[in-house]
């Protein structure tokens, strides 16, 4: 995770970079911008699959339950 935040901040100092050169519509600067996005979206994926898998272990141990019975 520590090693995406790093590729995610490369890019963002180089989108500003270009922004600064170029301008903001430019398509060098809107190119950067999109693989900054990618970046970013899975950066939150990996976040989202962290805190699901958090709560479910939660849900799990509070609500795991052994059947008094035999279902048939």
């Amino acid at each position: 995770m520590d090693a995406l935040l790093k590729k995610i901040e490369l890019k963002r100092q180089e989108m500003l970079q270009l922004a600064l050169q170029f301008g903001f519509s430019h398509d060098k600067t809107v190119m950067c911008s999109q693989e900054l996005d990618k970046l970013l979206n899975k950066y939150r994926a990996i976040q989202v699959k962290q805190t699901y898998a958090i709560h479910s272990d939660m849900f799990i141990s509070k609500y795991n339950t052994q059947p008094t019975h035999a279902v048939v």
